[in-house]
């Protein structure tokens, strides 16, 4: 028998409820579903592990000037990108409100449902 896997700590009432509400905002009052996420991405990460010939030591380089963070927002609806923007700093609420305001909501069609990831 196959095993069924899932997360101790989720709720599944709680998943199922969330999902009837994304589909009332788009198929019963037609209203567009925006996700926003953020993430970051390091520059200069060097691999930990490598391949060489048995018995023969691995050797690399790496570049100790190499920057060391890209951050990134981004927005998708219905499956398509609708907006990313890169910085060089920490996203702070700071920098996210000044995206939100600057770069997301004149963008986005109108009477949207905005789903902010880890909020």
């Amino acid at each position: 028998m196959k095993k069924t896997l899932y997360r101790p700590k989720s709720d599944r009432l709680s998943r199922l409820l969330f999902q009837l509400k994304i589909f009332r905002y788009e198929f019963v009052e037609s209203r567009p579903v925006v996700y926003v996420g953020e993430s970051g991405f390091a520059v200069g990460a060097p691999r930990n592990r490598g391949y060489s010939i048995k018995g023969q030591k691995y050797y690399a380089s790496k570049d100790w000037h190499a920057r060391g963070r890209i951050n990134a927002i981004g927005a998708i609806t219905n499956f398509k990108l609708l907006n990313v923007c890169l910085f060089d700093a920490n996203i702070n609420a700071d920098v996210f409100y000044a995206w939100l305001t600057q770069e997301l909501l004149p963008n986005i069609p109108d009477n949207p449902v905005i789903v902010i990831d880890n909020v």
